[in-house]
């Protein structure tokens, strides 16, 4: 099965973040993502798994309070 791969502006339009900080994400390694040409793509499945570890994350922290 192929790997569904998204553009920055598109991981920025469903994070509701810009464009800079999605490249941020991938940069400091938050975000998994791979060069493709000059382009950055990030993996539906690695997008799909960093939303989910921040709503975990997100979670912990509002039942710790």
């Amino acid at each position: 099965m192929a790997r569904v791969m998204l553009k920055l502006g598109q991981v920025a339009e469903e994070l509701n973040v810009s464009i800079s900080t999605a490249r941020r994400l991938v940069r400091r390694g938050d975000l998994a993502g791979c060069k493709v040409g000059y382009q950055i793509r990030v993996a539906r499945e690695d997008l799909d798994a960093y939303v989910a570890q921040v709503r975990a994350a997100a979670a912990a922290g509002q039942q710790a309070a």
